[in-house]
């Protein structure tokens, strides 16, 4: 979450952002929340909150199956989300141009779940590429049920010694999932003990929560809708931004905390605190990245003692004390220094824009053009002047023209005539109110400045100290991270069949079992790749498909023909001509795009029937039915009468659906047969 802001505040990124609404919200609230747990425990100034801010602020939200199109230079591509079911929002894309179809799915998951639905991958039939992860290729998951009651006997377990749980979650994603669950859990068991999800934007994450019901599963729309009930309305959640605010709730307590990778945050706080006590345990609920505590942790449940580095703060001192302060001042005053300039500019700024709009004929307010430009040439050739020389007080407006005055109005908009010597009283009595409101301020000047020294932190540093953390509690890990294993992903691959497939995110076993399936399939993909990180690989596909400009007159010599659907048909015979290079306006050589004409009557030698559409043979079985046939299956054969059979060609592809009749020449062959073309568009 943190990529985004960087490369936009420090890469110099201006690209369009594309992200569903809940993405787009719950995305701020992860990289809120690093960046403020960063900045708590070390002096970290990579990523500030305004370069969150200023990064999502080239969000532009979509909702599923909308589609966006990306167009320059006559040329597009049409992008569409659709739900991957492993987070609130997450998305699988789909990016289309021209002939090719690329899907990008990553982190889904085919299962329904308490809060979200499952994903819709499975709908994305033969894309040209397909761009998946492999990272759970050798993982077999355990039902959901065992998986549930795995994590309340370990909780109980725990509770009943009087010992307290520890759950390292995510900020605004997985969470929700696990808040669910035990939210229900505790209303159902009337568990005593304390819940608590601790984060800086727990608050924020639970409204944004109750704010996206439509993009959860369809139970929590079903219970909205009928009984107005919000499931993210917890009964027995409380929610804890402070260390302070945890320690008020009675022990045991098991807490949900942030960050889930044990990096600096509220759940490494608590598991220095409580990884001593062997009554306490710490369950983790997703596999952390490699080289992490959490990771350690996990590989080695039982490492004993552990030794951390932590940045603790510590006041300045002496010269370090002074020094800063110096450059506080120093900042301060430059700050007020720019501000003060910038108030002089919009100051005269003002005055040289202000006008008024009269229009009366008093001549004592007649501005005449001349005067402003007396002692000055007024030909072209000699009117070599600043208008800075000018008086101010004759800059009035912007707008004038040359040679001719503007007439002030002495009226107001009601008619009334302006008597300026009420406004000089006006702005006399209001300068003496606010004189006497200065000096009511200074009386208590004094103490207010000694209330904001005392409100202003005392500057300090962050010192980087080393710990020994003894590890005597129970570490376990209980799989809620929402991904597909890796039958299931077998089977969806299966049953998308790509043409093309790239493997990413996995081990090296898991990325070569992968492959070595894929390639096994009944239609397997024509390119399976496995880059590295870091390499680059060539996705293009040369196609026989190339874009032509359809003259007038060859699009009025078509004959269109109207099918089943409402479409229009036209069968196209012509010929390509290539236009010899051109010149543009300023010189340029470029090629212009070929085009489509009309083929000469002498070159016309008509064309093959051509059938168009997909025919179901239970679809094409009613039809007979209805004319009258008997018609029965046999092995994937349909007969008609005992003498005609219709089957599909095992030996062509699965696009073509090319269909067969097999039987004697007969009344019922050829009825049939004309039954069958009805079914399709011919041209």
């Amino acid at each position: 979450c943190g990529a985004l802001p960087y490369a936009f505040a420090h890469l110099g990124l201006k690209a369009k952002v594309l992200a569903t609404m809940p993405v787009y919200k719950m995305g701020q609230m992860f990289a809120y929340d690093a960046v403020l747990s960063r900045c708590k425990y070390e002096d970290f100034r990579t990523v500030t909150l305004d370069d969150v801010d200023d990064a999502f602020e080239h969000v532009i939200p979509l909702k599923y199956s909308q589609h966006y199109t990306l167009k320059e230079g006559g040329m597009s591509i049409d992008i569409t989300p659709y739900a991957a079911g492993h987070m609130v929002g997450g998305t699988v894309w789909q990016l289309k141009k021209e002939t090719d179809d690329i899907v990008y799915a990553v982190d889904y998951n085919h299962k329904k779940e308490r809060h979200l639905s499952p994903s819709v991958l499975e709908t994305l039939f033969h894309p040209t590429l397909l761009i998946t992860d492999a990272s759970n290729a050798l993982y077999q998951e355990e039902s959901r049920k065992r998986r549930d009651i795995a994590l309340f006997d370990q909780i109980s377990a725990t509770l009943r010694k009087g010992g307290n749980v520890l759950l390292p979650v995510d900020t605004a994603g997985r969470v929700l999932e696990l808040l669910v669950l035990l939210d229900q859990h505790w209303t159902s068991s009337r568990h005593t003990a304390s819940l608590c999800f601790l984060s800086h934007m727990g608050f924020n994450t639970l409204e944004s929560s109750k704010g996206h019901l439509e993009w959860m599963s369809e139970l929590i729309m079903k219970r909205f809708v009928s009984n107005r009930e919000n499931t993210f309305n917890f009964r027995n959640v409380k929610l804890c931004h402070s260390l302070l605010e945890l320690q008020k709730l009675p022990e045991p307590r098991v807490v949900l905390s942030t960050q889930p990778d044990l990096t600096p945050g509220f759940a490494l706080d608590l598991f220095m605190a409580w990884a001593p006590d062997p009554s306490n345990r710490v369950i983790f609920t997703n596999k952390s990245r490699p080289g992490t505590l959490a990771r350690r942790l996990l590989e080695n449940p039982s490492i004993g003692n552990l030794y951390l580095q932590r940045c603790l703060k510590e006041d300045l001192v002496d010269e370090e004390l002074e020094a800063e302060l110096s450059r506080r001042r120093r900042a301060a005053e430059a700050k007020l220094k720019e501000e003060r300039e910038a108030e002089e500019r919009a100051r005269q700024r003002a005055a040289r824009n202000s006008m008024l709009d009269y229009d009366g004929e008093d001549t004592d307010h007649l501005l005449s053009i001349s005067s402003l430009f007396k002692g000055y040439s007024v030909y072209a050739d000699k009117a070599q002047f600043e208008l800075s020389k000018l008086p101010s007080n004759q800059l009035g407006g912007n707008f004038l023209m040359f040679p001719t005055s503007e007439r002030l109005s002495v009226y107001d908009v009601y008619g009334e005539r302006v008597r300026v010597e009420n406004y000089e009283r006006l702005s006399s009595a209001l300068a003496d109110n606010q004189e006497n409101l200065d000096l009511m301020d200074l009386d208590d000047g004094d103490e207010n400045e000694e209330e904001e020294e005392e409100e202003e932190e005392t500057p300090f540093k962050f010192v980087r100290q080393k710990f020994e953390v003894i590890v005597n509690c129970a570490i376990s890990y209980i799989d809620f991270e929402g991904k597909s294993d890796g039958r299931s992903i077998k089977k969806i691959l299966s049953h998308v069949q790509p043409r093309k497939v790239i493997l990413m995110g996995g081990t090296t076993d898991g990325t070569n079992h992968l492959a070595n399936y894929i390639s096994k399939l009944a239609n397997p993909p024509s390119v399976i790749l496995a880059p590295r990180p870091g390499e680059t690989v060539d996705v293009t596909e040369a196609t026989d498909i190339f874009r032509l400009h359809l003259k007038t007159s060859f699009l009025e010599s078509l004959s269109f023909v109207e099918s089943a659907s409402g479409a229009k048909l036209a069968y196209i015979d012509g010929m390509t001509n290539v236009p010899p290079n051109e010149q543009d306006d300023q010189g340029r050589w470029f090629r212009p795009e070929p085009y489509l004409d009309v083929l000469p009557q002498t070159e016309h030698s008509g064309h093959d029937a051509v059938f168009i559409g997909d025919v179901k043979l239970s679809d094409f079985r009613d039809q007979l039915i209805s004319e009258g046939f008997k018609t029965e299956f046999k092995q994937g054969l349909l007969v008609v009468n005992g003498t005609v059979g219709v089957r599909r060609d095992p030996t062509a592809p699965v696009s073509t659906a090319r269909l067969m009749m097999e039987g004697a020449l007969s009344p019922d062959y050829l009825r049939v047969k004309e039954l069958l073309y009805r079914q399709f568009d011919v041209l």
